[in-house]
């Protein structure tokens, strides 16, 4: 969504979109990273790491120093631990991230989450803002795609209030979840009893589910349009 945003915003005439479908995305950044302070998403720790580490290097008033933002150990090595060679697994079995987002022995200092809850002014807060995709209206058409039990990035929060919001737009952004979809439904439901923690959904069983119904529904039908 984010690229698309950017190739009809800064590159119009370089650049003809047909369409496009976006795969559970987390469009609504600020929404999403407010309620995982509360409810932490599968991953939390890894992705908030990634995201402002990332946040720091590019904009470079996350933190002081890492100690700050983030509780120790953890916050040694930090800075160079994302992207790298280890699996999230590793990251947890390694002692180099915890599981927990916050709390003692979480990856967040508890100043961190207070001033990050009660203050839009506070620099991460503010970084994340920058980068949330509902603000713009698309211009060719878009869906969005996903499954509502998804324990990575919530469906509600993202593919269900972006369609929302892109409605006060005055632009029809349709949120499809695969779990409706009568053609998928068997699957889904034999692969989570495999998997009933739902580790495996947001990156094994979603997406080709979703590529599947972005060919069938949206691309192929344009593609036999004269």
């Amino acid at each position: 969504m984010a690229t698309q945003r950017t190739m009809e915003r800064d590159y119009p005439i370089e650049f003809a979109i047909t369409a496009a479908v976006d795969m559970s995305g987390p469009y609504a950044l600020t929404d999403t990273f407010l309620a995982g302070l509360d409810t932490p998403v599968l991953g939390a720790s890894v992705f908030t790491a990634m995201t402002f580490v990332g946040y720091q290097k590019s904009y470079g008033d996350v933190y002081a120093k890492p100690e700050d933002f983030f509780q120790l150990p953890y916050a040694a090595g930090i800075e160079s631990l994302i992207p790298g060679t280890l699996s999230t697994t590793q990251l947890y079995t390694e002692g180099k991230l915890p599981v927990a987002l916050t709390g003692e022995g979480g990856l967040l200092t508890a100043a961190t989450v207070t001033a990050y809850k009660e203050s839009a002014d506070f620099p991460a807060r503010k970084n994340v803002a920058k980068n949330d995709l509902l603000n713009w209206k698309p211009v060719a058409p878009v869906r969005l795609c996903g499954g509502f039990r998804d324990p990575t990035v919530p469906f509600t929060t993202n593919a269900t209030a972006a369609s929302a919001y892109f409605l006060t737009q005055e632009v029809e952004v349709p949120a499809v979840d695969v779990e409706l979809v009568p053609d998928f439904q068997a699957a889904i439901a034999a692969q989570v009893a495999t998997n009933p923690d739902l580790s495996t959904y947001h990156g094994t069983i979603v997406p080709p589910l979703c590529m599947s119904y972005s060919k069938n529904a949206v691309f192929d039908p344009l593609a036999a349009t004269p």
